[in-house]
């Protein structure tokens, strides 16, 4: 890894600190910790007798967390994914969190070293794009090779919204059996013409991503699983970068938010529905200028936040 500690730049840290409205010794999860991006700013806010809860998939990036986040005894490190957060939060002989934020970008150390095909850019590595290598889930290259052109197809339309599916399928068909970026690389060249070939290409491996990732029904399940940590009052913040995750987000914070569903002609409540939490920010939170021209991944990121209501008062915690 080329001795690096910082793989990823965190994205709009001011930002989530504001939104998750932190307090000392508040207990916090941090659902992809990476190598601890926000990390740092979050423990100045808890203080001496904070929590931080850190979840990292990646084996590799679990490793390469600095020492000084190791070593903190205000630090506690999960090499899992973060949907099985409320079992960790359980052995830890905690009921409650007053914080949960997700970082969903993909980190820096994916794209350029992890030698698993994450770019379209790197044509000589494996078409892999799962986040844990050692995972017992199928490679890209192998879920391309076991699957049927309409599955392929759904994938693209599904995960990337590849705006030239038919075409770029019929291409991948014609290149199995795949296995490294540039049988990708090259189906899409000969599909797509030049203007339009740079954005089906990051289309296409996003699509890939997600669906060897299982990203988007993880997400689904695990802000429910993130909601339920909670205690009354407290946040739950998401950083998205594309519209898929940022759709997921915004519907399930829009529906937590909501008490009765009835049909409006129904004169009373059969549903007995009653809201979760309230929406803090109604517009999402993007970054400003001078932080996209510093980092230019951060274009696309994307911030909402929730807040638990609080039922036995009726007022938030913050």
């Amino acid at each position: 890894m080329k001795g690096k500690q910082q793989f990823h730049v965190p994205v709009l840290v001011d930002e989530l600190l504001e939104q998750i409205d932190l307090s000392q010794s508040d207990k916090v999860i941090d659902a992809t910790f990476g190598t601890g991006g926000h990390a740092t700013a979050v423990l100045e806010k808890i203080g001496d007798r904070g929590l931080l809860i850190g979840f990292e998939r990646d084996p590799a990036v679990f490793k390469s967390i600095p020492d000084r986040l190791k070593n903190d005894p205000r630090v506690k490190l999960f090499n899992c994914p973060y949907w099985f957060m409320q079992r960790e939060i359980k052995r830890l002989g905690l009921e409650a969190v007053d914080a949960i934020y997700f970082d969903l970008g993909i980190c820096s150390y994916h794209l350029e070293e992890s030698k698993r095909g994450f770019s379209f850019q790197n044509k000589e590595e494996p078409f892999d794009c799962r986040f844990n290598a050692e995972s017992d889930t199928l490679p890209a290259w192998k879920l391309i090779n076991e699957s049927s052109p309409a599955a392929i197809k759904k994938i693209l339309q599904e995960y990337g919204e590849v705006r030239q599916p038919s075409a770029i399928v019929h291409a991948i068909q014609r290149a199995k059996p795949v296995k490294k970026v540039a049988d990708i690389y090259s189906a899409v060249d000969a599909a797509v013409i030049p203007p339009r070939r740079r954005g089906e290409l990051t289309r296409v491996f996003q699509a890939f991503r997600i669906a060897v990732n299982e990203e988007l029904t993880r997400l689904e399940s695990s802000l429910d699983s993130a909601l339920d940590l909670l205690t009354d009052g407290g946040r739950l913040a998401v950083i998205s970068f594309h519209s898929l995750e940022d759709r997921i987000v915004k519907h399930y914070f829009r529906d937590q938010a909501t008490d009765c569903i009835c049909p409006p002609d129904l004169p009373v409540c059969a549903c007995e529905k009653e809201a979760k939490c309230r929406v803090v920010n109604r517009s999402p939170i993007i970054p400003g200028k001078e932080e996209v021209e510093a980092n230019p991944r951060a274009r696309s990121a994307k911030l909402r936040a929730a807040e638990k209501i609080d039922r036995t008062q009726d007022t938030s915690k913050k």
